[in-house]
């Protein structure tokens, strides 16, 4: 039963992990963060689903481990085989939505300093004219304030 079980749960993390790496090479294919935003929250969302789905798997795997230390040594060899390929075929999806997700990070840190740049750059020209406007106010001998005495 428990034998059974390692496989099926490690099917299970295989399938899982392909999802979520769909979902990541979908968000580093969004290419307009703006008009796709709802898009994105939902990949997001859907990535930290698969995530918390792998994470009970792998505690009902260390449970069946702890149960049964010598869990899979006493498997039947294309058993073991499968477990092996299980493995490496989790292992190699899980090295490519890391990478997939190390370009999707460096392409939104490249994004928010560019937004950041824009921000200050008009907060810096805003900051300006109303300067200007104050000044020129005062030198033609303007009311900077409006005097409301009765």
């Amino acid at each position: 039963m428990k034998k059974i079980e390692i496989c099926d749960l490690l099917e299970q993390k295989a399938n899982i992990f392909d999802r979520f790496l769909v979902s990541t090479q979908s968000l580093r294919d969004a290419s307009d963060f703006q008009k796709e935003r709802e898009g994105i929250e939902q990949l997001i969302k859907d990535r930290r689903r698969y995530i918390d789905a792998i994470k009970g798997i792998d505690s009902q795997v260390e449970t069946l481990q702890r149960d049964c230390p010598d869990l899979v040594s006493p498997l039947p060899y294309e058993a073991r085989q499968r477990v092996s390929k299980l493995f490496k075929s989790i292992g190699d999806v899980a090295e490519k939505a890391q990478h997939i997700s190390r370009e999707y990070e460096e392409k939104l840190a490249i994004l928010r300093e560019e937004i950041k740049a824009q921000i200050v750059s008009t907060r810096h020209s805003q900051a300006g004219i109303g300067r200007s406007r104050a000044d020129r106010a005062y030198s033609l001998g303007k009311a900077k304030f409006l005097d409301i005495k009765l």
